[in-house]
């Protein structure tokens, strides 16, 4: 539910863009992944600093280009597919409503990439620096 409505909020926003509809669903779902994509990323950081996982992917290979591109994929044919759905159940919300979503949303994104160069600009493999 929390990420149809990520998408869905994502697509209201590139349907003002593009005026398409095809064109906003293929945006947002390339949008919608990556950030889930730096998400994931951002968590495996912080978990390789605190020596508990290693980080995901290697280095000199191109292994976070293949999984972000999968997931945008796979995330592109599953709201194609879905989109109606998704539309017509959050279509219906008050004012109210879609104020305090889209405030949610928009201080999502900004904690994502935050956290994300906050974490990751710092990274240094094995080690953690002291806060």
């Amino acid at each position: 539910m929390i990420f149809h409505y990520l998408w869905y909020k994502l697509y209201r926003a590139a349907l003002r863009s593009f005026q398409v509809e095809w064109a906003a669903i293929f945006y947002s779902a390339i949008t919608w992944a990556a950030l889930i994509h730096l998400n994931i990323a951002t968590l495996s950081m912080f978990l390789a600093k605190l020596d508990i996982l290693p980080f995901m992917y290697q280095p000199d290979t191109n292994q976070a280009l293949h999984a972000n591109t999968t997931l945008m994929a796979l995330s592109y044919v599953y709201f194609r597919f879905r989109s109606k759905t998704i539309i017509d159940r959050f279509s219906k919300e008050t004012d109210e409503q879609r104020d305090k979503g889209t405030f949610w949303v928009i201080l999502y994104v900004a904690l994502s990439i935050a956290l994300a160069i906050g974490i990751g600009g710092a990274y240094k493999p094995g080690y953690l620096p002291t806060w």
